[in-house]
């Protein structure tokens, strides 16, 4: 190399490298080949972000930028530098070099910064992970279509306003909720994880007070008692079972009704009081009884709202309403021309090309995809046509899931005559669930000054009191509230109750999995039918019955429609339409799996349930993962796969 030329002279830049020229010419034939992937792999990304909608998230964007300046590397630093390489000196004289500097310079800063946008995206949506703003199954399904660039969709809404059984009325001047009362499960302190209804109340600053269960007086027919004790007992069984349903699903066992749990727990309620109790814990939150209940999914139901959140639960006492949050997170996506208010849906025809929606006024909704909101007790009571009928398998899923409700009655009353407690429980001598829970909303943090109280019956008291005339659940309330406050209280200013089971836009309060249904139709309820999906809170395994179950399932489905129309897969067709058999409950592995079973041919000598769970846990651990132990009644035997299962139909 010839020191003295400067690099104004053209014969500095075809000088031969300094260095070893084999060595260069490798390192060139290197470079020219990552040139030639890098713009195979980062023009086909930038190709994709193009073409798929549903790719343009905004983490995506950054790695987009990424990939764009790697193209811009790999179209000029790399194969200028590489060509250079292969012959030994510089071919794009002092004008190449300069450019290919700067742009190696822009390179390096971009790559750099952009990574570093990226790691502090990640950081925030781990660090906030219910960050987002939705609400409701319908609302949060428009949201996500609309934040996947999808614009040209409707809300078909049979009300005037949004909202569905997040319903409120005024009383008495005051705002009252008739459904969706609570916000179930706030914030976990520990893991910092936010319900994100929760989130929603707070950035719309609703008004609730938090209900605090403790805050309890018990009454009889004669007035005023206290079988607190039986109460906390109660409490402390129900989180038995809880905890033993835990164990159930984790060996691997049949499920069973919560009140067959219970049973094993050693609670058998048999006193008014202790059947009070039992529905203070039970029912007032599932609305059906745990006869009815499964008790794994009841189980695993508790467990993903409190466990993960919280155990508080705020009482909404907004004069705005619940529903404020649909109608606020509304107005940032929609507009009046995709919402369709007081339209009532009669029919519905699909297939695997479109779906077409008539209304009762005659119009008819031509659409490629549909999700359909309805409560599962709308779908039962076939209150809407669709055409072709549901296929055998759906709508078996259908009438597995169990509508249940959930019934407020109001009263409004000259003066408060009851003390200042936030509950009270009554224990009717004769009836299991007759008027049992009283709520004040007079207290301070609620609706102070305004002399309300409302009591709660669910599902099979609901139906009686929606059968019957006003006067007469007036009458029976009036004889209760005597019982328990004496004979001088007055009458009532007002007195209202809402008809759910009987209003066919809902028919029923929320969702409550029943015994007996199997996972395989819990999710035959979710899958949709040709181009219709299905959406609400009575899909969400983990959430039924809550708001925030209405909240992932639009998630979920509004996802899932977005998919299909921008075309990243078409998920809808990859859903087998299963036929619910009986089958064991186990999986089996191939090579070898576990079954525990009775000992000395099935002898079903009865044993406490926590010792029933100990000799299990003793017999695996004896078992040692491959021969047969046997510890207090219970076996474990190990078998290969092409050995027959022995009988299982007493476990």
């Amino acid at each position: 190399m010839n020191e003295d030329l400067l690099p104004n002279d053209p014969k500095f830049w075809n000088q031969l490298t300094p260095i070893y020229c084999d060595t260069v010419r490798i390192i060139g034939i290197f470079m020219c080949i990552a040139a030639v992937i890098g713009i195979i792999l980062n023009g086909a990304l930038v190709y994709s972000f193009i073409r798929y909608k549903a790719l343009r998230t905004s983490p995506n964007i950054h790695v987009m930028f990424i990939a764009i300046v790697g193209l811009l590397a790999s179209c000029t630093i790399l194969p200028s530098t590489g060509t250079s390489s292969v012959y030994c000196r510089w071919l794009y004289k002092r004008a190449g070099c300069q450019l290919s500097g700067v742009i190696a310079f822009f390179y390096g800063c971009s790559s750099s910064y952009l990574l570093c946008v990226v790691s502090l995206s990640r950081c925030y949506i781990i660090m906030r992970p219910f960050a987002a703003n939705h609400i409701t199954v319908r609302v949060i399904a428009a949201r996500t279509l609309s934040e996947n660039g999808i614009t040209d969709f409707l809300i078909v809404e049979a009300e005037s306003v949004l909202g569905g059984r997040m319903k409120e009325t005024t009383f008495a001047g005051y705002t009252i909720e008739l459904g969706a009362n609570w916000v179930q499960g706030t914030r976990n302190k520990v893991t910092k994880q936010e319900n994100p209804i929760w989130t929603l109340a707070q950035k719309y600053k609703l008004k609730n007070t938090y209900s605090n269960y403790d805050d309890l007086l018990t009454y009889d027919q004669n007035g005023h008692v206290d079988y607190l004790n039986i109460v906390n007992e109660a409490w402390i069984k129900f989180l038995q079972v809880i905890a033993d349903a835990g164990v159930r699903k984790t060996f691997n066992l049949e499920d069973l009704s919560f009140a067959q749990g219970q049973n094993l727990a050693g609670s058998m309620p048999q006193t008014p009081y202790e059947k009070v109790a039992d529905w203070w814990n039970f029912d007032f939150e599932y609305a059906d009884t745990p006869a009815a209940s499964s008790m794994i999914e009841a189980a695993n139901n508790n467990n993903a709202t409190f466990n993960t959140w919280s155990y508080e639960n705020q009482f909404v006492v907004d004069p705005r309403g619940f529903a404020t949050l649909v109608r606020e997170e509304a107005k940032l996506f929609a507009t009046s021309q995709n919402i369709l208010y007081n339209s009532i849906v009669t029919k519905v025809a699909y297939s695997d090309s479109s779906v077409n929606v008539t209304l009762k006024d005659g119009t008819i909704i031509l659409a490629d995809y549909a999700i359909c909101t309805f409560s599962i007790g709308v779908l039962q009571h076939n209150d809407v046509q669709f055409v072709p009928r549901f296929p055998a398998w759906k709508q078996e899923a259908i009438f597995t899931i169990k509508m249940v409700t959930y019934t407020k009655i109001f009263l409004k009353f000259s003066r408060k005559f009851w003390k200042n407690t936030q509950f009270f429980l009554y224990a009717d001598p004769y009836q299991r669930g007759y008027y049992p829970q009283w709520q004040s909303l007079s207290e301070i943090g609620f609706l102070p000054g305004s002399n309300i109280i409302f009591v709660t019956v669910v599902t099979d008291q609901s139906y009686v009191v929606e059968a019957q005339s006003n006067n007469q659940t007036l009458s029976q309330i009036m004889t209760v509230l005597k019982s328990m406050f004496g004979n001088d209280i007055p009458a009532p200013d007002n007195f209202y109750y809402y008809r759910w089971t009987q209003n066919p836009l809902y028919r029923g309060s929320y969702s409550n999995w029943p015994t007996g249904t199997s996972e395989c139709q819990y999710i035959n309820s979710q899958r949709p039918v040709g181009r219709l999906f299905f959406s609400g809170e009575a899909y969400s395994k983990e959430y039924f019955g809550f708001v925030h179950g209405a909240y992932f399932e639009g998630l979920r489905t509004g996802q899932q429609v977005a998919n299909c129309i921008n075309g990243s897969y078409l998920d809808f067709i990859n859903y087998p339409r299963f036929e619910c058999k009986f089958m064991l409950k186990r999986i089996w592995n191939l090579e070898y799996s576990k079954i525990l079973c009775s000992y000395k041919n099935n002898d079903l000598t009865a044993r406490i349930h926590n010792g029933y769970v100990k000799a299990v846990r003793e017999a695996i651990r004896k078992s040692n993962g491959g021969k047969a132990a046997a510890v207090g009644g219970i076996r474990v035997v190990f078998f290969t796969s092409n050995i027959q299962l022995p009988h299982t139909s007493h476990l």
